[in-house]
């Protein structure tokens, strides 16, 4: 049998094919995804959108004036949700190890926070930085939650950040007491659900319209940069509100968090067919 068997010549190179079956014979498959991981990538992805609003706005962003922690949590963010497409240096943390890119994320974005606030950006309006710094700081204060809900025993508080509740900037100080009006008052002063869904939807309609309108304020010729910076500002806040106005009807008007973020089509990015 070994006679008939061609032996390739000495210093031969492999053909394709075989280049292909031993590249597949050496792929690490990637372990199954606990629901635990599943949650925290779900909750990143929407720490990233937020990140995202402040350090790619325009060339005159954060990212753009050498804030390193923000370079930090783009490349942290990009090996935990896109691992496959982004090189992993050695000093970074290893494929699967969600905790330890989570405990990273979570500091370099408060070190980015705390630099912000501490050093003015020059060549960037008052007004746009403070935007911009408030916008690091809830996200910071965002990656603090995501990293403690993942270490906890429980699901709860993880499934919490998905939702638009969660994502709002969390506040320890007491409310204020609530004043009691009186039963014939809230009865007349309720809606019933037919008239909420309408004016949540009205909410969500004006936000797309206002969203529009002020995409087209940058194509305005001599518009000033920091116009465009804090118009930039007011469409991320007015894409939260429509979304979260839009998610309680049934999102039909544009869809989620991320059709209103990254755009109507979001949802078939990537498939077969998507144009």
């Amino acid at each position: 049998m070994t006679e008939i068997i061609a032996r390739p010549a000495a210093g031969a190179r492999p053909t394709h094919a075989q280049r292909k079956a031993t590249k597949a014979a050496v792929t690490q498959q990637a372990p199954a995804q606990s629901e635990r991981d599943t949650l925290a990538l779900q909750v990143a992805e929407i720490l990233q959108t937020m990140f995202m609003a402040a350090a790619y706005n325009d060339n005159d962003g954060p990212r753009e004036l050498h804030n390193s922690h923000l370079n930090a949590v783009d490349h942290l963010l990009d090996l935990l949700l896109a691992p496959e497409c982004h090189d992993r240096a050695s000093e970074d943390p290893a494929f699967g190890e969600t905790r330890e890119h989570l405990a990273l994320i979570a500091s370099e974005l408060e070190f980015a926070a705390v630099l912000m606030e501490e050093r003015e950006l020059s060549g960037v309006p008052l007004p746009a930085q403070t935007a911009y710094g408030a916008i690091v700081r809830h996200a910071a204060e965002y990656a603090d939650r995501l990293f403690m809900a993942y270490c906890a025993d429980s699901l709860d508080d993880l499934r919490h950040l998905t939702s638009f509740a969660g994502m709002r900037p969390f506040r320890d100080r007491p409310q204020p007491p609530i004043r009691r009006v009186e039963q014939e008052d809230e009865v007349a002063n309720e809606l019933n659900r037919e008239q909420l869904a309408s004016v949540l939807e009205h909410v969500a309609t004006s936000a797309n319209l206002l969203n529009d309108l002020l995409t087209r304020v940058p194509q305005i010729e001599g518009v000033p940069s920091e116009v465009q910076s804090l118009v930039s500002m007011a469409q991320f806040m007015i894409r939260q509100i429509g979304a979260a106005a839009d998610q309680a009807t049934g999102s039909w008007i544009v869809g989620g968090l991320n059709e209103w973020n990254c755009g109507s089509d979001f949802a078939q990015l990537g498939k077969a067919g998507a144009a």
